[in-house]
């Protein structure tokens, strides 16, 4: 960068937006990831609710087959069979409920974390961009010291170049 741009706050500008991209990219992954982990856990939800639908058929049934005492002798094996994937029902549920806790708490975790590190990384660019900022601020100054300075001596230079001219035409004439 030149030292005109820097004076414009073209170097500034850029860091900042070079900055910007780089924590928009992680953002939006990060958002990205976000709704992938809902979209499965929808479809845990969705899994779980036709698990309970399920495992309610299955009680009704084996409730209408205990009502019918004359028929339970036929259809004995098949109750137990139903029993057997009653538990089995449960235990994945169970199974899917403690996942879906587990996720649950893990995904609360990492975006905790997640927000702690976009938090501080916010923090270091706000600090980084402020103390840039106070830089610029001193090169203006320095700059505006300089180009004073500047004025200065080009108006003794032409000051004291119209004396010599003055001088000279009046020896001329004299």
């Amino acid at each position: 960068m030149g030292l005109f741009d820097r004076f414009t706050g073209k170097e500034i500008e850029e860091s900042i937006e070079a900055y910007s991209t780089k924590y928009g990219d992680i953002l939006i992954g990060i958002h990205k990831k976000l709704q992938s982990h809902e979209k499965q856990l929808v479809n845990m939800v969705e899994k779980l609710d036709r698990l309970k639908e399920n495992q309610e058929a299955n009680k009704r049934m084996m409730e209408s087959l205990q009502d019918a005492d004359n028929e339970i002798k036929k259809y004995g094996e098949k109750i137990s069979i139903l029993k057997e994937e009653l538990e089995e029902l449960k235990t994945v549920q169970k199974a899917t409920a403690t996942f879906i806790a587990e996720t649950t708490e893990s995904l609360k975790k990492k975006m905790d974390n997640d927000r702690t590190l976009v938090y501080e990384d916010n923090k270091l660019l706000h600090n980084k961009i402020t103390e840039i900022f106070e830089l610029h601020k001193l090169d203006v100054v320095r700059f505006e010291k300089e180009i004073k300075k500047q004025q200065k001596l080009t108006w003794a230079t032409i000051t004291g170049f119209s004396f010599v001219l003055i001088t000279a035409l009046i020896m001329r004439f004299v």
